[in-house]
């Protein structure tokens, strides 16, 4: 992106309302990692920093619209059981929880497996994990105090792997509506390797599938994802038209939702 001191936005309320901000821009170098910077090759300082911007993007948000509506913000399959008892409680105040999986790409089946559990008074199976040597179901746990009110899951193409089954199940129990995009069909079940070579310690890994995760209604969702009740795309809009104004030669645009 190019660097600039600020960004003219138009904010339209929930009243209709239409006001103009500018955001003043603050630029952040990122450090350069080098082996100097630590004896075994690790920069802590950027490490702990960077660690720090990806809890923060990765942790439970809420917001309240009114007092019968809840939006939280699930970036990832990986939250503790405070955080999901936290999403639970709250929503259990308002009529309607609006789950944001968009760009979620999944994470832990365990968290699955307890947040989908809160959806319903009800034990649910989710899938079939179909292995080499064996079938197992992959089920829900139970939940003393679930969410009972009307559901509304985000998705859209960044949504993979648990983001997708919990969608997918809430349109097979007919529990609520998805909205959004097409998933992207990156269900199979993996369990990462690590390794490290060398000295310093160079660490990889790989991730080897182990199954393949068939749904209540026969299908696996691999290369297919979720297909939302409702499609809710991005649209393009020309402002000011490009017939009547133009910038260095080029027609202004933004994108809307």
């Amino acid at each position: 992106m190019s660097q600039q001191a600020s960004l003219n936005v138009s904010l339209k309320e929930l009243g209709g309302n239409i006001r103009p901000v500018d955001i003043a821009a603050r630029i952040e170098l990122p450090h350069k990692l080098s082996e100097l910077d630590h004896p075994l090759g690790i920069d802590w300082q950027y490490y702990g920093r960077g660690w720090w911007n990806q809890h923060q993007l990765n942790h439970v948000r809420l917001v309240e619209l009114g007092t019968e509506t809840i939006v939280v913000k699930l970036p990832i399959f990986f939250f503790s059981d405070s955080d999901r008892d936290k999403i639970v409680a709250n929503a259990r105040k308002h009529k309607v929880l609006i789950l944001d999986l968009r760009d979620n790409p999944g994470g832990n089946e365990e968290n699955l497996q307890h947040l989908l559990g809160s959806m319903f008074d009800h034990e649910v199976r989710i899938a079939d994990k179909v292995m080499r040597q064996k079938t197992t179901p992959l089920k829900t746990q139970r939940h003393h105090e679930p969410f009972t009110g009307k559901l509304i899951v985000l998705v859209d193409s960044g949504s993979s792997s648990a983001a997708e089954l919990f969608a997918r199940s809430i349109q097979i129990e007919k529990r609520g509506f998805v909205l959004g995009d097409r998933t992207s069909g990156l269900v199979m079940e993996a369990r990462y390797h690590p390794h490290s070579i060398g000295l310093p310690p160079v660490y990889f890994g790989e991730d080897i599938t182990q199954a393949d995760l068939i749904m209540p209604d026969g299908r696996s969702l691999e290369h297919v994802g979720v297909t939302p009740d409702e499609s809710v795309l991005p649209t393009l809009k020309i402002w000011p038209p490009a017939a009547t104004q133009h910038w260095r030669g080029q027609p202004s645009w933004r994108e809307s939702s």
